[in-house]
């Protein structure tokens, strides 16, 4: 039997521009897209220190400088996959704020709060009585720690800003859509504003410090 190819790609074609025109699944699709470099970079990172903790624990090393490589690796590997779901969740509320914005009856609605809406509402669903063996303190996410994320965020976008001007990134076809070519672009600066607050806290610690706010 001949395959007549005209007649397989008309409902390819309209499925396509179907979910072309989907905004919830463009949002959901330019969300995931945004976590490309956080993803790739938590899963190099967790490997490096696997790979680390596997050779001191093989060897018995006692070299404090391959315990803090160790440790280090582990920050950015908490600071990436670790957060990554509230990544998502950022990601995703903007992503679909912005596609909504494009709709006449939208107009008026502000990408900026309806992303930080989003964080507040899971917020709301994420439960606060649960047992636990490890966690953030709280103090890092209430008002206490206000002063510390608005000098840290500030700092973290002026390097990034910074690190995206040298010649040290990846680029891209033109071929290839901006939302892939901005994730793989964005994917060395991030990680070198994450090794430099991965040693700033491993300074710290060295200081005596057990964190920036306690510093502060």
């Amino acid at each position: 039997m001949k395959l007549n190819m005209e007649k397989l790609q008309e409902p390819l074609l309209k499925a396509s521009v179907w979910v072309q025109n989907n905004t919830i699944l463009q949002a959901v699709k330019n969300a995931f897209v945004r976590t490309i470099p956080f993803t790739v970079i938590g899963s190099f990172s967790n490997l490096i220190k696997m790979q680390l903790d596997a050779l001191i624990k093989s060897q018995n090393l006692d070299w404090a400088w391959l315990k803090g490589l160790s440790q280090l690796f582990g920050f950015l590997g908490i600071a990436t996959l670790g957060i990554v779901g509230l990544i998502v969740v950022f990601s995703s509320a903007y992503s679909y704020a912005v596609e909504l914005k494009k709709r006449d009856e939208n107009k008026d609605m502000n990408v900026v709060i309806a992303t930080l809406l989003a964080f507040s509402a899971y917020f709301v669903m994420v439960p606060n009585n649960v047992k636990v063996i490890e966690g953030f303190a709280a103090s890092f996410f209430s008002y206490e720690g206000m002063f510390t994320g608005l000098i840290v965020g500030m700092l973290a976008v002026a390097l990034f800003a910074r690190f995206s001007r040298s010649k040290f990134t990846i680029r891209m076809p033109d071929s290839v859509p901006q939302n892939v070519f901005d994730s793989f672009f964005a994917l060395i600066p991030m990680a070198e504003v994450l090794l430099l607050f991965g040693l700033a806290r491993l300074g710290l610690q060295a200081l005596g410090f057990a964190s920036l706010i306690q510093l502060i």
